[in-house]
């Protein structure tokens, strides 16, 4: 993953910096939305939606990131980062915050080399790289 992806994901996990500035993440408040139901269906939930889709694919994650894990495995990564507050993850080891926050994007197995042990850490990520 390049030095400009996880300076991405940082973004979105990073305080918001004031209302009129936005980064290439979002900030907190996109990682927020992003967890966010879509509520009820209609055009302007829709819309955002593909916005949110837009903004998830700007952050460039590799194609292949997902390539050799279960699916399985990386639903309760993305189960754990839905959980997470914008603040538990900055505090988090890069490769576990890089994992979890990359599991936003849209469906795909999880990054090779990485693996959740049983006590719920993420080991042997190849993400911080």
């Amino acid at each position: 993953m390049s030095a400009t992806t996880r300076s991405r994901l940082d973004d979105l996990i990073s305080e918001d910096a004031g209302a009129g500035e936005e980064s290439a993440g979002g900030g907190g408040m996109f990682f927020t939305e992003l967890k966010a139901d879509p509520g009820a269906l209609g055009l302007d939930s829709l819309l955002a939606e593909v916005n949110k889709l837009q903004r998830v694919r700007g952050l460039q994650l590799p194609p292949e990131l997902f390539g050799d894990v279960s699916e399985k495995l990386v639903a309760a990564w993305r189960a754990r980062a839905a959980k997470e507050c914008p603040s538990d993850l900055r505090a988090a080891a890069g490769p576990v915050r890089y994992t979890l926050l990359s599991t936003r994007r849209t469906s795909g197995s999880a990054p090779r080399g990485t693996a959740v042990g049983r006590t719920g850490s993420m080991q042997g990520s190849h993400l911080s790289t």
